[in-house]
């Protein structure tokens, strides 16, 4: 599963290699020697089933506890400077991965500086494309380890053996997220050095999508030369023949172009099936890059289709001359991004998915328990009597009067629970009963507090109430902090008798609460029931990419939408309006380059778009057509508002989507959003309205496959 197999290319001819039970002869280099090891201790070749051992651990693996607190569960792949194990973190009670020095290198320096220096690296990356590494250390035997999330996926290189070269457009979306992996990368002054299919995983996202993980940045370097100097040893070259740039060919210093040369043939292999060189000895491979010019794709195979854009952005990436290459990664991505379309994502159901009962751990559960880490070794080196004085002075009172939650979340409502102190801890995604009971007195109703917990950032909230015969009911959302006196959000729209909701509402970490009460017609006394319960449901999700930010009921609170991904918003009450602003300059609009926007419809509701700031009837465009955006001169952002014209839906999400006559990628998202929600009437009539207003666009072909074949 994991790409691990990077060492440099004279290690490579290694295969069908007989085993001796005397003198052992090291396939790679000749090196003999006697002893039984896994690698070559000259040129770290491969020598499983010509050596001995297979194992970086001596014994049984299963069950193993590394530095007291990772046990391994499976071992998941081997390579040069060691292996990688599935393990299971004993305090955190969940999954991660687990790379370990070979025992034999942890006693070179020059090893040691290396792995250390791959863990100081990826610990500065935060990209949603690069792996995620959590903590690095010495176990006790001497191996070095770092822990890092696990991946539940497969590599390109398992990928491409499986199934072959992939569509265009598929590669092209691969590509895309490689570049915003390197871009950061690059900008904190590290080179990859070995960019491959095998280490570059894929995983699904839940709408069926491809997600890319940039893995095995071990053997990148800083830039800086002091540090080259100071770590590199002799003869350190570092890549696979294949993906070779010729600067690393020749021993030179490295920069970005090196990895937009790999990447560039990578992407070559994945569209035609092959390497951009092949030849009877790594050597002679090696050759080719530095000399000979790359085949386009479509010459070497009638059957390849490839677009001639895409086979130029192929020859830029590969040009020998690296000042003739992109000038970034960034620079790549946006000549790969209007190539990325709509594409059919096959199921991987040969990746190892399954983690038993255990979750997979994320660097949000990390931080959280480093955090709780450092608190404890803080308590610990507190004398016994200060904790004393801190428990008798506040402690017993804090833990009564600020506190008072049960230990352990409800599924029935507990009274009393009429003020947030008294809040029932509930969890999210678990509904709990309740019921709005006799009333206080004449002038005020039962009231019901519930408290639960956010944990990471750039979430959303559900919040679903269900009804309750003859009572109309009112639902908020408060944070925690008591600061907040007005409720975040609230839903109080529906008769008697209906159930509520606070559609996706974005929340950070942290407590929030959620109050429930009976709406109070005027001039009547407060509703009560005393036979009839409610169901309520929070349920926190991670934010889609694209989706509304309430409260964004004004120009100046507007959600940002882009040219990236389709807009995901909510209808509300009649005569609401959602405010979306695109920033011109961002999107990379050219000027004067006209700019439009479509929106889907939703079962139960008419929706408009408004094109004015003033978001008043005149410049309103019919229910869910296309319409061009006007200009406002001097100004960088355009503003677009959909208006609630007719009717009320809160569960259906709508979809508005962004686009030029160049640029149709929002579009082509959409549609795929769509059909992944069971609507495909909709999206065929955004479809249909988009090309009445631009039947001519360079995406609109695409459009209409995509609406064929959505998936």
């Amino acid at each position: 599963m994991w790409g691990l197999r990077g060492r440099c290319y004279c290690c490579l001819e290694r295969e069908n290699v007989p085993a001796s039970s005397a003198a052992v002869s090291c396939p790679s280099c000749r090196h003999t020697f006697t002893d039984a090891l896994n690698f070559c201790p000259k040129c770290g070749a491969d020598l499983r089933g010509v050596g001995g051992y297979s194992d970086t651990f001596e014994g049984t693996l299963k069950g193993k506890v590394i530095a007291e607190r990772y046990e391994i569960i499976d071992r998941l792949g081997e390579g040069g400077m060691g292996s990688v194990y599935k393990v299971r973190h004993t305090r955190m009670g969940k999954v991660m991965a687990l790379k370990v020095l070979r025992q034999d290198l942890g006693k070179q320096r020059s090893a040691i500086e290396r792995f250390q220096q791959e863990a100081q690296l990826i610990a500065r990356l935060s990209s949603q494309n690069t792996i995620s590494v959590f903590d690095f250390g010495e176990a006790d035997d001497g191996s070095l380890y770092l822990a890092m999330e696990y991946l539940p996926g497969q590599d390109l290189a398992q990928i491409l053996r499986a199934e072959g070269a992939m569509p265009e457009a598929r590669a092209a979306e691969i590509g895309i997220q490689v570049c915003r992996s390197l871009a950061e990368a690059h900008e904190n002054g590290i080179v990859h050095r070995d960019i491959k299919p095998a280490n570059v995983m894929l995983l699904r996202t839940r709408e069926r999508q491809d997600l890319v993980k940039v893995l095995d940045f071990g053997i990148a370097k800083l830039k800086e030369r002091e540090r080259d100097e100071a770590i590199t040893g002799l003869g350190d070259f570092v890549g696979t023949p294949e993906y070779l740039s010729p600067e690393q060919a020749r021993g030179e210093a490295l920069g970005p172009p090196t990895d937009i040369y790999s990447l560039g043939a990578m992407l070559y292999e994945l569209v035609s099936g092959v390497p951009v060189f092949q030849g009877p000895t790594p050597l002679s491979v090696v050759s080719q890059h530095l000399t000979a010019p790359p085949m386009p794709p479509h010459e070497r195979n009638e059957k390849i289709r490839v677009s001639p854009a895409f086979e130029a952005v192929l020859l830029k990436a590969l040009a020998k001359n690296p000042a003739e290459r992109f000038a970034s990664a960034d620079e790549m991505r946006l000549a790969l991004e209007p190539l990325a379309g709509l594409r059919q994502v096959p199921a991987f159901e040969s990746a190892p998915r399954d983690t038993g009962d255990l979750p997979i751990a994320s660097r949000e559960d990390w931080c959280e328990f480093e955090v709780r880490l450092r608190r404890g070794v803080w308590r610990r080196n507190v004398s016994a009597l200060a904790i004393f004085l801190l428990l008798v002075a506040g402690g017993i009172w804090f833990v009564r009067r600020q506190l008072a939650v049960p230990p352990s979340p409800v599924t029935e409502e507990q009274e009393p629970n009429d003020r947030p102190k008294q809040a029932n801890l509930i969890a999210p995604g678990a509904p709990v009963r309740g019921q709005i009971g006799r009333r206080f007195s004449e002038n005020e109703s039962d009231k019901d507090f519930y408290v639960f917990h956010v944990r990471g950032r750039d979430q959303v909230l559900r919040a679903e109430v269900t009804g309750v015969p003859g009572m109309a009911l009112v639902l908020d959302l408060y944070r925690a902090d008591g600061k907040q006196k007005t409720p975040l959000a609230r839903a109080d729209y529906a008769e008697p008798g209906q159930g509520v909701t606070i559609p996706d509402w974005p929340v950070e970490g942290g407590q929030y609460y959620l109050e429930v009460r009976a709406k109070v017609p005027p001039g009547q006394p407060p509703p009560e029931n005393v036979s009839d319960f409610y169901s309520l449901t929070a349920t926190v999700t991670k934010r889609l990419p694209g989706e509304e930010r309430p409260p964004n009921y004004t120009p100046e609170t507007a959600s940002p939408a882009g040219l990236d991904d389709p807009a995901l918003g909510f209808a509300g009450d009649l005569g609401e309006v959602d405010w979306w602003a695109v920033d011109a300059l961002a999107a990379g609009l050219a000027e004067g380059e006209p700019l439009g926007a479509v929106l889907s419809p939703v079962p139960t509701a008419e929706l408009r778009l408004v094109v004015d700031r003033t978001a008043k009837a005149k410049g309103e465009a019919p229910p869910n057509v296309a319409t061009w955006i006007p200009e406002h001169p001097g100004e960088l952002k355009r503003f677009v508002a959909v208006r609630v014209a007719k009717g009320l839906d809160v569960n259906d999400p709508y979809v508005l989507a962004f686009f030029t006559p160049r640029i149709g990628r929002p579009v082509l998202r959409a549609i795929h959003r769509l059909h992944a929600l069971g609507r495909r009437q909709e999206a065929e009539a955004l479809v249909a309205a988009v090309l009445e207003l631009a039947p001519n666009a360079a995406w609109a072909a695409q459009a209409r496959a995509a609406l064929a074949k959505p998936d």
